[in-house]
């Protein structure tokens, strides 16, 4: 007997910095959602940094079990310790990004910001006020619980969880004059195994309506963008020859997402950094070339950025800001003579 599979639907990363597929994430299904997944004979394979939901289906091509009204949960493991480097993500520590399908079951809602607790929730109080009533609501914004802080001693409200239904929870602090809402996820393994985000896609009856085309759905991240900055060590020249040699971009800028051409201007030593003439000794002369604009974040080879001096070329191709580099900053080393 023939197995056969057909895709249902896929999840890939969608990040402006690389030339091809991001393979700097690990797509780790849930224990629920792999129970899940096992039972409606679907099988979950990454390949070329995409994940793949491969739905069994009977001689006329049909699935033999649907998951409509189903919610898949995995969670993103970072596989590159730079990632942040230039990656434009902001979280706060203890936090982690979630992901879920809306509306638009094709399209990710723009990402939130939650804590992940087990069915005990501890919530370290934000505000000052005191009195202080705490609110426990649900995804949907209904009361579940309530807590009053009477007093400055009072710093973390205690919740049980068990009993309720879903998985998303808000803490909301009715200070008088503000409010301050915590959001949290319960899953004691997410917490256990963390990672960067946690994912939903709640499937409904339109991930079945194609058979040719299956459901793709993209995680957007975005790149930084930041000031590219070369400080050009030189040794052997003179003011005069130094003040001839400029940084250019070749070409009109080839890299992802039709990144435009970039222009650089030489900084007056005013206002260069504290330190920088150290940077060649007392027998170097230091010129530091900035880009006029920020410059996204992109892999090696996707600009050719060259130094010249006059008309003739020192240097063809000069450095991007590796994965490594937490900034733009690059230092050149030339010499004459």
């Amino acid at each position: 007997m023939i197995t056969t599979f057909r895709t249902l639907f896929t999840v890939a990363i969608s990040h402006g910095y690389y030339t091809k597929s991001c393979n700097d994430i690990d797509f780790v299904l849930l224990g629920d959602t792999r129970e899940l997944l096992r039972n409606a004979r679907v099988l979950s394979r990454v390949k070329n940094g995409v994940l793949y939901f491969l739905q069994e289906v009977d001689a006329e091509n049909n699935p033999l079990f649907s998951l409509a009204g189903a919610t898949v949960r995995f969670r993103l493991e970072l596989l590159n310790p730079y990632f942040m480097n230039f990656t434009n993500i902001n979280v706060s520590p203890k936090r982690v990004l979630y992901y879920r399908n809306g509306t638009l079951p094709e399209r990710f809602e723009s990402a939130s910001e939650v804590a992940v607790t087990t069915d005990l929730l501890s919530h370290t109080i934000i505000s000052k006020v005191r009195p202080l009533s705490l609110v426990l609501r649900d995804d949907s914004g209904h009361i579940l619980a309530e807590e009053m802080a009477a007093n400055a001693e009072f710093r973390e409200a205690r919740f049980t969880l068990n009993g309720y239904s879903g998985r998303s929870f808000m803490v909301d602090e009715g200070a008088p004059d503000s409010e301050t809402m915590t959001w949290y996820y319960r899953d004691a393994e997410m917490l256990q195994a963390g990672g960067l985000a946690i994912v939903e896609v709640a499937i409904d009856d339109s991930f079945y309506q194609s058979k040719d085309a299956p459901m793709q759905l993209n995680l957007p991240f975005e790149r930084k963008e930041e000031f590219l900055e070369y400080f050009v060590v030189a040794k052997g020249y003179s003011e005069e020859e130094l003040d001839q040699v400029k940084v250019e971009e070749k070409g009109q800028g080839n890299g992802n997402n039709g990144d435009s051409k970039t222009s650089f201007e030489r900084v007056s030593p005013e206002e260069m950094p504290p330190g920088y003439k150290g940077l060649g000794g007392m027998e170097a002369r230091v010129a530091l070339f900035r880009s006029e604009k920020p410059v996204p974040r992109a892999e090696a080879g996707t600009r050719k950025m060259q130094l010249l001096r006059n008309d003739e070329t020192l240097i063809k191709s000069l450095p991007l800001p590796a994965a490594d580099k937490p900034d733009g900053k690059i230092v050149i080393h030339i010499s004459k003579g």
